[in-house]
């Protein structure tokens, strides 16, 4: 990659004998050297291109500074900051961004006059730390945030063996224990392992294992058969979420 670009080249001596180009340095830093030729007559000179400073923050929506902990399905501004090794902005220059959580409503933007360049990022419905970066050409920063608030919803309960909702079972009966996950938009959770238990020894689950995988609408239910007269608790968990 060519740390920097001359513009015009050839170029043709003025009335003093002086020819002169200009330089524009690219996204990467390192040492350059520039020859200039007439015929057999040849000068080098070397020098070096310093890599670019690129920050981040978090905003509000109306451009204040904002704490990197947010709510789950809240929105922020994400800027980045490009100067020169000087601080001097760089305008027109475009900066690339990517997020490990939630959504950035555009994957690039050009900067400002002040060196500047916004997108658009929504938290999503998960709670869990994620990663901001910004990149412009070899260089990158990278900014990390916390998203709060509760994702999963899990509800338990009994049911007989019409399927219909109960909070009691006679000795030999067989219902089942249905828990039911969704997340904070209420979505069904596919695929996710329950565990389920008793803590009193009045009824058997079944299979073995206690375990079921939710369905598409989020279901998962196990055997529940009444061996003993008394009054128990079921529980119905999924990661760190119960229900009871």
């Amino acid at each position: 990659e060519k740390l920097v670009t001359i513009q015009p080249n050839p170029v043709l001596t003025d009335k003093d004998g002086k020819a002169s180009v200009t330089l524009f340095a690219g996204s990467a830093a390192g040492k350059e050297t520039i020859s200039a030729k007439f015929q057999t007559i040849s000068e080098s000179i070397s020098f070096e291109v310093s890599a670019p400073r690129l920050s981040l923050q978090m905003t509000d929506t109306e451009g204040n500074p904002a704490s990197d902990t947010m709510p789950i399905n809240s929105s922020r501004n994400i800027v980045a900051i490009l100067t020169d090794s000087g601080e001097t902005p760089m305008p027109n220059q475009t900066i690339k961004f990517s997020a490990t959580l939630g959504t950035l409503q555009a994957s690039s933007d050009m900067t400002n006059e002040k060196g500047e360049a916004k997108v658009s990022f929504s938290s999503g419905s998960v709670a869990d730390k994620g990663k901001i970066t910004a990149e412009f050409g070899k260089s990158s920063t990278e900014m990390e945030f916390t998203v709060t608030g509760s994702t999963i919803n899990i509800s338990l309960q009994v049911l007989d063996k019409d399927a219909a909702p109960v909070t009691q079972l006679k000795v030999g009966d067989t219902g089942r224990l249905e828990a039911k996950l969704t997340d904070a938009e209420n979505a069904p959770l596919v695929s996710k392992l329950v565990t389920f238990s008793l803590d009193q020894d009045i009824a058997e689950i079944s299979p073995e294992t206690k375990t079921a995988l939710t369905d598409s609408d989020g279901k998962a239910s196990v055997s529940l058969t009444a061996s003993k007269t008394g009054a128990g608790k079921a529980t119905a968990s999924y990661e760190n979420y119960s229900a009871t």
